[in-house]
């Protein structure tokens, strides 16, 4: 995962994943009632520490990039063709994801994703459904 201007690691994001009722509750998928109680403490503390913390930070990642949702969608012109873009969010998240490229982010906002996205590509427009 790249770390673009404006983006923060995926440890900046902890605190917008520990205030997401979404996030506890798939967690209580994975984890024992106990681990998610000291993992959601964890999240607030904004340090993923120790076998649990590591477990969960590879349970939330790709949690992360399997469930996110699409929150914006966008077409980026490649002269011969265009190929879409997608600011997806999972509990206070957002990544960018955009074909043939690794995701981007995290980002804290949708604002600075999408600040991010028009400044990485020249010519991208808006998908209105």
């Amino acid at each position: 995962m790249n770390t673009p201007r404006g983006a923060v690691p995926f440890e900046g994001t902890l605190a917008n994943l520990s205030q997401s009722l979404r996030v506890m509750n798939r967690l209580r998928r994975q984890f024992t009632t106990e681990q998610v109680l000291e993992v959601m403490g964890m999240l607030m503390r904004e340090k993923l520490e120790g076998d649990l913390g590591e477990a969960a930070q590879d349970f939330l990642q790709d949690d992360m990039f399997n469930e996110a949702q699409v929150h914006w969608e966008g077409l980026v012109d490649a002269g011969h063709d265009h190929y879409p873009v997608h600011i997806k969010e999972y509990g206070g998240a957002f990544f960018v994801w955009a074909v043939d490229y690794e995701p981007h982010g995290f980002f804290l906002t949708f604002g600075a994703a999408r600040d991010w996205v028009f400044r990485n590509w020249e010519s991208v427009s808006e998908v209105r459904h």
